[in-house]
Order: structure tokens, then C-alpha cells, then sequence
């Protein structure tokens, strides 16, 4: 999957790692996706409810042997994005 941003939040703890992930979410346009790698199994269980209630998407999780990867995609308006309005 081709990702805008990767987070390396391995070895971090919840709740550090969810705040990571949103203020780097925050940053990225409606439709980019940021790629987390993360060791933490709270982060699994958190960033999924944070995420819906800012409108953003769990879009996939793989994991590995030592950790995970999860895939989000940022909310918002992304015909208004892609149209520069």
C-alpha cells in the first residue's frame, strides 16, 4: 500500500503513541495515508475510536512477528483537496 507519512512509534507506549499518530494526521491532507509502525497492542485497541470520532479511517492493519502496522487515512473533504478549494 503507498503511504504519505510513516510514524516509527515502536517501543512508545499508549497514549503517546495515539497523540503522535493524530497531531501527525492533522497535518496531512483529506485522503493522504500515514503508516504507523508501533509495538504498543493499547494502540490497536485506542487509535481506532479516536480516530472515528475525528472522521478519520483505520483502512488496515498488518501484522508482524515483532510489530504492526497500521494503516490510517486522513478524513475531510477529499473532492475539495483534490480540487485545491
Amino acid at each position: 500500500m503507498r503511504t504519505d507519512r510513516i510514524l516509527d512509534v515502536r517501543g512508545c507506549s499508549c497514549p503517546w503513541c495515539c497523540l503522535k499518530a493524530m497531531s501527525i494526521l492533522k497535518l496531512l491532507k483529506p485522503g493522504q495515508i500515514l503508516e504507523v509502525l508501533g509495538t504498543d497492542p493499547l494502540t490497536l485497541k485506542d487509535l481506532p475510536h479516536i480516530l472515528e470520532q475525528r472522521g478519520d479511517k483505520l483502512i488496515g492493519v498488518d501484522r508482524q512477528p515483532d510489530f504492526f502496522r497500521m494503516f490510517l487515512r486522513r478524513g475531510g473533504d477529499i473532492e475539495s483537496a483534490l480540487l485545491g478549494t
